[in-house]
């Protein structure tokens, strides 16, 4: 596991996880270094029930999509959690970064396409990049 998963989580580390409560940071890294992604993505949209504009867990559910592969989903959440927060640099980092990243992918498809026949094309885009460097 990369460290920097501990950078990408903005849980304060008081939460308690509960029913109903936000997880902490030190249980969603042990979620991710476990390979348990669902289940940290479940446990944050959980938590996001009871509060749906808390800018910390839809930056920390954007992260935990993003190492699921759904990069779209990512960029909405951090989208939303921007306009809620905006003055919070660690999410307009993770936002900026995300979209620098999809735009760079976007254009260098479409530069393969154009060049290469469809049946010679990659099945998979590479992973996305470790976006919350330390």
């Amino acid at each position: 596991m990369k460290a920097w998963i501990a950078a990408l989580l903005l849980v304060p580390t008081v939460a308690v996880a509960q029913s109903g409560a936000a997880p902490t940071s030190a249980q969603l890294q042990s979620l991710l270094e476990n390979g348990k992604v669902s289940q940290a993505v479940t446990t944050l949209e959980d938590s996001l029930g009871d509060n749906p504009f808390d800018p910390v867990q839809l930056n920390n559910l954007a992260v935990v999509r993003t190492r699921d592969g759904d990069v779209y989903t990512a960029l909405q959440l951090l989208d939303r959690a921007a306009r809620l927060e905006p003055d919070q640099p660690v999410i307009a980092d993770n936002r900026k970064k995300l979209r620098e990243w999809i735009a760079a992918k976007i254009g260098a498809n479409k530069q393969q396409m154009d060049a290469v026949p469809l049946d010679h094309l990659p099945s998979m885009l590479p992973d996305p990049p470790p976006l919350w460097d330390e």
